[in-house]
């Protein structure tokens, strides 16, 4: 499927061109899905990745291979989803247990630097592959895998030195088992060295810093050696689960393959789930201890309690209720509903590396039919959500500073008359996100939508209209509406057209040069299905 996107702006460059798109081809069981995307503008990135991509993932059988502009994770401590523009392979050969993987191409393109443009740093060229062998069977679960980045030295021209920037070179090499015994103890883990050189420019190479297991790079002055580990054991009981968990990385540990690192941490954990009231309630957790400064090079050292907890129950077939509570640190999107009802530029939020550390998360989620089970004229559901999150910013011996705080709820109502394909919908939305000593933001609004199908759902039409303000330390500093409009026809089972468009204006107090605006962005794409026997 390709989609073509003419937005109109109220600005000095009124007309842009963004396309993208995905399809699926299968020839005589040869599956080729791929996808793109274009723009005609210049995407001002503050990270060195390109917006015009083109990836493909055929595959045959057991065989899946990778061209162009994709991802692919061989460990959480090597490459791990990092994107690369290049060539990869997948083997899982079936009844035999064994698979194999293995990728080579460029992760990051390189940047100049442009003292005219201080805040983008500069980048070198940074090729990478990577390679996996595995076994499952009944002897157990095993996995090697080694991953090599590197930076092209003459791939940028010189950069001042107080940027800190330099070329570097980075081996990790994984080694990952499992293996259960007498089908009650369940025993994993999985450890990776890593070796790291700074500075691949520096000639001097001391004797002490090689090391035999890292023969995929030249080591030097600059080179450091590091190792992550992590392993569990479970008892697996008749509606019960009880383990142990442990994972320890240390203050340098680095790869080039992934976009964050999680170092000088180690974490120790029992961790339990169970299932109660035949199977309506299911409990899980953990509960353990996380301390950092490893190394003792710190002036002093963390401890904290860790935690998780999640719950779900379903009384009966009408409700369901879940919960969960994290105090466990991960990276995320910070993404709140109104980021999409309130725009239409596809040119916002494109930075991939756009994420922050969360250190508390929460969530609430329920819904419950109303009405009868067995009426097959009308189905009606009522639905409420509530999350919280709390992201973290630490600095050495301070607790955290200038933490951020995130609320969202939603309720959502259903109404939908089954003999005419007729689905009406309701919900209010709320974001609230405060910095103590800092800012208080708060959007909230509804929206309402329809659904209508005709020709026995050949074809499909959705409507929805939104509005919501946004206010500031108390104080209302503006509105958007929205209009979106949408549907798609479909003839034969292997042609479909779709359709959308959607209006936004927007009222902001705040911006006194253009306190209105408009957009208005038209979507059309057309699908064919290959289906070959």
């Amino acid at each position: 499927m390709a989609s073509f996107r003419n937005v109109s702006y109220t600005g000095s460059n009124p007309y842009s061109i963004f396309v993208n798109g995905n399809a699926s081809f299968n020839f005589y069981g040869i599956a080729v899905p791929f996808s793109f995307s274009y723009s005609n503008q210049q995407i001002n990135y503050s990270q060195p990745f390109n917006f015009n991509q083109f990836g493909m993932q055929p595959s045959y059988k057991w065989v899946k291979t990778y061209f162009g502009y994709n991802s692919m994770s061989f460990s959480p401590y090597s490459l791990n989803g990092h994107q690369f523009l290049g060539a990869g392979v997948e083997l899982t050969p079936p009844n035999i247990g064994l698979k194999f993987g293995l990728m080579y191409g460029r992760l990051v393109k390189s940047v100049e630097w442009n003292s005219e443009k201080p805040t983008i740093l500069p980048y070198y060229e940074r090729y990478g592959y990577a390679t996996k062998l595995g076994y499952s069977g009944k002897v157990g679960d095993y996995e090697v895998t080694l991953f090599k980045a590197w930076d092209e030295k003459n791939s940028i021209n010189s950069v001042p030195d107080s940027l800190g920037v330099t070329p570097q070179e980075n081996m990790v090499y994984t080694v990952k088992f499992g293996k259960t015994f007498i089908d009650k103890i369940k025993i994993s883990g999985i450890y990776a060295g890593s070796a790291l050189t700074r500075d691949t420019r520096q000639s001097e190479n001391l004797e002490q810093t090689s090391s035999n297991e890292y023969f995929l790079i030249k080591p030097n002055a600059t080179t450091s050696y590091s190792y992550a580990l992590k392993g569990s054991a479970d008892y697996l009981g008749s509606g019960y689960t009880v383990g142990i968990a442990y994972e320890r990385i240390q203050p340098n540990y680095t790869t080039l393959g992934a976009y964050y690192n999680n170092n000088d941490l180690e974490n120790i954990a029992l961790t339990f789930s169970k299932q109660l009231m035949q199977g309506k309630l299911n409990v899980a957790g953990s509960a353990g201890e996380q301390r950092n400064n490893l190394d003792k090079s710190k002036l002093s050292t963390s401890n904290q309690f860790l935690g998780s907890l999640n719950v779900s129950y379903a009384p009966t077939q009408r409700v369901n209720v879940s919960s969960s509570y994290s105090n466990y640190s991960f990276f995320t999107h910070i993404r709140t509903p109104f980021d999409q009802l309130n725009t239409t530029n596809p040119y916002k939020n494109l930075d991939t590396l756009n994420f922050t550390q969360i250190s508390h998360s929460a969530s609430l989620n329920s819904s419950i039919i109303l009405g009868s089970l067995d009426d097959k004229y009308k189905k009606m559901l009522l639905m409420a959500n509530l999350s919280y999150q709390q992201s973290a910013n630490r600095q050495e011996g301070v607790g955290i500073l200038n933490s951020s705080y995130f609320y969202q709820g939603n309720v959502a109502y259903s109404y939908c008359i089954v003999p005419i394909n007729l689905s009406l919908t309701t919900s209010l939305l709320g974001s609230y996100s405060y910095m103590p000593n800092v800012q208080r933001l708060l959007m909230a609004g509804p929206v309402f939508g329809v659904g209508k199908s005709f020709f026995d759902k050949k074809f499909t039409t959705s409507t929805s209209l939104a509005y919501n303000i946004s206010m500031k330390d108390g104080n209302y500093t503006g509105g958007v509406y929205s209009i979106r409009i949408g549907g798609g026809y479909s003839h034969q089972k292997v042609h479909r057209i779709s359709f959308s468009f959607a209006f936004v204006g927007r009222n902001n107090k705040v911006d006194t040069v253009k306190p209105k605006t408009y957009e208005f962005t038209g979507n059309l794409g057309y699908t064919y299905s290959f289906d070959q026997k």
